[in-house]
C-alpha cells in the first residue's frame, strides 16, 4: 500500500526533472541560435573573401598580391558612388549584415589604404577607433 506522502513525493520529483529538462532543452535551443549566427558570420567573411579574389566586380587580390590597379578602382567606386556599397553587399551575398573591408599587417595594426583610407564599406563600422571609409591625412 502506498502513502500519500510517497506518491506525492514522487509527483514533485518527476515534475521538478520535467521541468529542469524543459528548461536545458531552451538554454540549448538560445545557445544554437546564437552559435549558428556566429558560424554564419564567419562563413559569410569567408566568402566575401573568396569574392575580392575570384574574377568579378570586386576582384583586387590575384594569388594573394593586391592588385593596386583594381584596387584603386574599386575604391574609387566606393568613395564616388554612394550606391556602390549595396551593390557591393548584393554581389558578396551580406543582405543582412554590413560589412567593412581592411588591411592589417602581421602585428595586427591598421594599414590605410592608399595611405589614407581607413577602409572600404559600412560607414557604421569602427575599425581601430576610426569609422570605416574616413580619410586620414
Amino acid at each position: 500500500m502506498v502513502k500519500k506522502g510517497q506518491v506525492w513525493s514522487f509527483d514533485l520529483i518527476a515534475a521538478i526533472v520535467i521541468f529542469f529538462l524543459i528548461f536545458i532543452f531552451l538554454i540549448n535551443k538560445v545557445d544554437l541560435f546564437g552559435g549558428d549566427r556566429i558560424e554564419e558570420l564567419q562563413d559569410k567573411a569567408k566568402s566575401g573573401t573568396l569574392a575580392f579574389q575570384q574574377e568579378g566586380p570586386l576582384q583586387f587580390l590575384e594569388r594573394n598580391t593586391v592588385d593596386e590597379a583594381k584596387l584603386d578602382v574599386l575604391v574609387s567606386n566606393f568613395l564616388n558612388d554612394p550606391a556602390y556599397y549595396d551593390y557591393s553587399k548584393s554581389v558578396l551575398g551580406f543582405s543582412d549584415v554590413d560589412y567593412c573591408f581592411y588591411f592589417e599587417d602581421q602585428d595586427g595594426n591598421l594599414v590605410l589604404i592608399n595611405n589614407s583610407l581607413v577602409g572600404v564599406g559600412s560607414d557604421e563600422l569602427e575599425i581601430g577607433g576610426h569609422q570605416c571609409g574616413v580619410l586620414i591625412n
